[in-house]
């Protein structure tokens, strides 16, 4: 006999894991089948661990800084074994936190393998036994998985990907990391900082291809002073042998050139995880990539089966498909709310050093909208406190409408500009003006002041800069 359910989630991932506690919470009899450990890449293979690793490496590079305040340290003495259990710490203590509030909200897991039978049948494969699950519904929220080059598949020992990085016991001398976007930029900032000579090759002629130059130039240079090489506008990239136990690759493009390194991390992207789901049989339509393919209330071409967060394409992030996941459920169960999360102001952050930050339409994209516009740019040596953090590398750019001042994007490059960027994001999404923003009164000295004096540079009235 089949357990039966309101929904079901397959995946407990960002968007997985908070569907299914607010189905819970609003009353439903749910279950949530998960092939791994809950809380998804995010929290096991990407953003938790990661971020815990840059802040492990900003700590040493603290201490080489340190001196020039006249405080003197000794050289940092590294022990990735360590450093990889404090971190997979925070990590069981996050996932065990997620199956509490499971129980809690009575949340039915399964473990296993997911594959649809029919819109409303699950089958699970679990270690032991195979389990049949139906309900008036499924969700899936199965995430992401690390995109691959042909040619330079992860062996996991000298070809890596984002997840065989985490759990690096021995670091290398070099290391060529392929892919200049967030998740290349922000291996690249951990292990520079932790003694690695580290080369970035992009194929596109900037970092961050589709940032704003502004802001994707200034951070190139700062990582620049820190070591980081770059190699832009790459051609081709092609693995050849080598009889020195190095990785020898020849890298082609306006500056051909080969090197010799002892690991490679690609990291070129991710791509939709749908294996084993039994998608084509259902009729679940999917585009070239394999991303599902939902309407504007994540249904996808088969009634009564959703989709949400990474699977679904988009933006992938991990906060967008919590938001995701939250907006399914409540409008399922009738909650009056705007449903496409397209239209949200939805903000992203690259955790580098400074890091950068942006939300809503950069400057070159509202020009090609047609939008006239109004531009300001803030320096962080405008900023007291950015000084006094020893970051005075940095910019605030403000993108209004140029007739009616509303803030239309804002684009960060600075310390503290996840945080920073959550107030831009309340202003373009709310649709303030740069007027309004510059009328709150922002606590001196911090790093939000960057905001305000954008705000008034935008009017032409700021204070601690001259006015264009």
């Amino acid at each position: 006999m089949a357990e039966q359910f309101d929904s079901i989630v397959i995946g407990a991932g960002p968007a997985g894991y908070v569907a299914a506690i607010r189905l819970a919470q609003l009353g439903q009899k749910v279950a949530v089948v998960e092939a791994e450990r809950v809380g998804g890449v995010c929290l096991n293979r990407g953003c938790i661990p990661v971020k815990a690793l840059l802040h492990a490496a900003s700590i040493v590079r603290h201490a080489n800084e340190a001196r020039t305040m006249g405080i003197i340290f000794n050289p940092p003495q590294l022990d990735p074994v360590s450093i990889g259990s404090w971190k997979n710490r925070i990590i069981d203590r996050l996932v065990r936190g997620i199956e509490i509030l499971f129980k809690n909200n009575g949340v039915a897991l399964f473990r296993g393998q997911a594959k649809l039978l029919a819109p409303n049948r699950v089958e699970v494969t679990g270690p032991d036994s195979i389990t049949d699950l139906t309900a008036e519904r499924v969700i899936i929220a199965t995430g992401s998985r690390p995109a691959v080059l042909p040619g330079l598949e992860p062996d996991h020992k000298q070809i890596l990907d984002s997840n065989s990085a985490l759990d690096l016991v021995q670091l290398p001398g070099t290391m060529a990391i392929i892919g200049a976007g967030a998740i290349g930029l922000e291996f690249a900032t951990i292990f520079q900082r932790l003694g690695i000579k580290v080369t970035v090759l992009e194929i596109c002629p900037n970092i961050l291809p589709g940032v704003d130059p502004d802001l994707a130039n200034l951070l190139q240079r700062q990582m620049e002073r820190e070591g980081i090489q770059f190699q832009l506008g790459v051609s081709g990239i092609n693995r050849l042998h080598s009889d020195t136990g190095l990785l020898k690759i020849s890298v082609t493009g306006e500056k051909p050139v080969e090197l010799e390194v002892e690991k490679v991390l690609v990291a070129v992207g991710r791509l939709p995880l749908t294996a084993g789901l039994g998608l084509e049989q259902l009729g679940v339509e999917t585009d070239g990539k394999g991303f599902i393919k939902t309407r504007e209330n994540y249904e996808t071409t088969v009634p009564g089966v959703y989709a949400i967060g990474d699977v679904r394409g988009g933006p992938l992030l991990a906060h967008k498909a919590m938001y995701e996941g939250i907006n399914l459920a409540e409008t399922l169960l009738g909650a009056s709310k705007p449903l496409p999360g397209e239209n949200k102001a939805v903000p992203w952050v690259v955790y580098t050093d400074p890091e950068i930050a942006s939300v809503g339409l950069n400057e070159s994209r509202a020009l090609a909208e047609g939008c006239p516009v109004r531009i300001s740019r803030v320096p962080a040596t405008a900023i007291g406190r950015s000084l006094t953090l020893a970051r005075s590398e940095g910019m605030c750019k403000i993108v209004a409408d140029a007739q009616t001042g509303k803030i239309l994007g804002v684009g960060i490059v600075a310390p503290q500009a996840d945080v920073l960027i959550a107030e831009a994001t309340c202003a373009v999404e709310l649709g303030l003006t740069a007027e309004q923003l510059g009328e709150v009164i922002h606590p001196h000295p911090t790093m939000s002041e960057i905001l305000f004096e954008a705000a008034h540079a935008v009017l032409g009235s700021a204070v601690h800069i001259l006015n264009r």
